[in-house]
């Protein structure tokens, strides 16, 4: 699948192979199986070095931190790398930069926020800020594909 998503170095199809690395990572660390998680570390490894090469330390940071505690994981960690409550607090910042340097109608803020309502829902003091998120991404989502295909 990944060799399918590589093949052209133009801007706006990068960008574009950025967001399926994202989706299948995700996917692929879901599946919670060794090839799962090892595919899932190729894609955000791809993610990171996009990150890296267009100056967005903070970005490349949060998803060396995904990459890390995918490796955990995998490797069989029993206990947890952050305590729910730290994993949040961290995403929680790196989406609302996020959203102040491109607007919450971007897609790499669309991106960490999944993330953040991802943590959120590991988190069980969260529940209305998760509910408020996932509203607000579904809607933001939904603007941002309906003015990418006109």
């Amino acid at each position: 699948m990944i060799s399918v998503i590589e093949g052209s170095d133009d801007d706006g199809v990068k960008h574009q192979q950025v967001d399926a690395y994202f989706a299948l990572g995700q996917f692929s660390e879901a599946d919670g199986t060794a090839d799962g998680y090892d595919t899932a570390l190729q894609c955000f490894e791809k993610v990171r070095d996009y990150y890296k090469s267009e100056g967005h330390e903070r970005e490349a940071a949060s998803f060396d931190a995904i990459m890390k505690m995918i490796k955990f994981k995998r490797d069989g960690g029993e206990r947890k790398f952050f305590t729910n409550d730290e994993h949040v607090k961290m995403m929680r910042h790196t989406y609302e930069a996020i959203v102040k340097e491109h607007g919450e109608d971007s897609s790499d803020a669309i991106k960490t926020g999944i993330v953040l309502a991802k943590a959120l829902w590991t988190s069980a003091r969260n529940g209305l800020e998760r509910e408020r998120l996932a509203n607000k991404l579904e809607t933001t989502a939904c603007e941002f594909t309906a003015q990418t295909t006109k």
